[in-house]
């Protein structure tokens, strides 16, 4: 899902979405993040300017020991891998965890 707020100065479009678990088929996650894509490029076409803001459960653990992510915490997974790597393709900031956390477990 998707919804775009109008403003004087700047667009803003948020996209809600839940990736499938770790667990789920290769092509279960590879059709996921096509429709990821392919919403974003629609977005995209629309207006060139714009904020974009990708939230909800993308089931997926990015880490701090990955060479040249030093701004992601905790332990990388297979759908880490491909959140990240559809983040560096749009030239996308992943937000959520750029502030440090406790880690208590």
């Amino acid at each position: 899902m998707w919804v775009r707020l109008k403003s004087k100065c700047q667009n803003i479009t948020t996209i809600q979405c839940n990736a499938p678990t770790n667990d789920a088929e290769e092509d279960v996650k590879e059709c996921f993040y096509e429709q990821l894509q392919h919403v974003r490029d629609n977005i995209t076409k629309m207006c060139k300017r714009e904020i974009e803001i990708f939230m909800g459960d993308m089931n997926a653990k990015i880490g701090k020991e990955n060479k040249d992510r030093e701004k992601t915490l905790g332990e990388i997974n297979e759908n880490g891998e491909k959140l990240v790597k559809f983040f560096e393709m749009n030239e996308l900031v992943v937000g959520g965890i750029l502030f440090p956390h406790k880690n208590i477990h």
